[in-house]
């Protein structure tokens, strides 16, 4: 099971607000022990400190830099890549803590019953039927993709097969930021990530600690937009309802508006899964 520790890397109390919890001076809290993942992995307020360095991030054995501290809270090291000849499928740690993997396999189709005594939803062998290179018929069924080796599920508010797993984007600056490109992570001098397959972006969250709170975000592939999101009057700007094709081969960048005043410490977090594309 992951650990992840807060240290606090100041000498005052740093809240962290969307978490709803306190790391005292020079102290420490184990989130893990207190958070789920989905909650410990969209706190915007702990990427905010994790970037600025306030807060570092401990597996519970290192100190992690930066860069890895984002993505230990991410729990983007929890996947394991199995080989295709010798077992099932590529299939994450986040996946299995909620179903039961231990039967799943290639190129098959599952209806999954919630088993209340385990708390996993496990696939009866009576639902289990053999499929091809193509996605079941049935929507309500996970579709493991021989081709892309990872589980799919149908999301019926978006109408298209997409992946469980979950990749995560983090973009941020420290200090004001104004007609400029943000960094990924804790990469001051990168700004763009590529996407080296289509995917579909489903949650946006962006966190500022001040300036203009009706600053305008643009999400580029290189210098052309794909979509905006403005703050509206907010420190931070949540949609849990986005819909957002990005195509494989995309410099993906966010850039902030020249319009109006400057923001403070903004952090820009995109979440997505893979397409499935026939």
């Amino acid at each position: 099971m992951t650990t992840i520790i807060a240290k606090n890397n100041t000498g005052s109390a740093i809240f962290i607000q969307d978490l709803g919890i306190e790391v005292p001076g020079s102290g420490n809290r184990t989130l893990t022990s207190t958070f789920t993942k989905t909650e410990i992995s969209t706190s915007i307020d702990l990427y905010t400190e994790v970037s600025a360095g306030n807060i570092i991030i401990n597996d519970g054995t290192n100190d992690l830099i930066i860069t890895d501290g984002l993505a230990h809270i991410n729990f983007e090291t929890e996947y394991e890549d199995v080989d295709p000849i010798d077992s099932t499928a590529l299939i994450s740690h986040k996946l299995s803590d909620h179903i039961d993997v231990s039967v799943l396999a290639p190129n098959t189709e599952y209806t999954l019953k919630y088993n209340s005594t385990t708390g996993l939803w496990t696939p009866s062998a009576s639902d289990v039927t053999t499929n091809t290179e193509d996605p079941p018929d049935s929507t309500s069924s996970i579709w493991i993709s021989p081709e892309d080796r990872m589980p799919f599920f149908y999301d019926s508010n978006r109408g298209e097969w997409l992946s469980i797993s979950r990749h995560y984007y983090t973009f941020n600056r420290s200090g004001n930021a104004d007609g400029s490109y943000l960094a990924i992570g804790g990469w001051f001098s990168v700004d763009f990530y590529y996407i080296p397959n289509p995917i579909k972006i489903t949650n946006v969250f962006c966190k500022i600690t001040g300036g203009n709170t009706n600053k305008t975000f643009s999400i580029r592939n290189n210098s052309t937009e794909i979509f905006n999101f403005s703050l509206s009057g907010s420190q931070e700007y949540i949609d849990n309802d986005s819909n957002y094709n990005i195509d494989a081969g995309t410099i993906l960048r966010v850039y902030v508006s020249s319009s109006g005043g400057s923001v403070s410490e903004p952090v820009v977090q995109l979440i997505s899964s893979w397409r499935y594309i026939e």
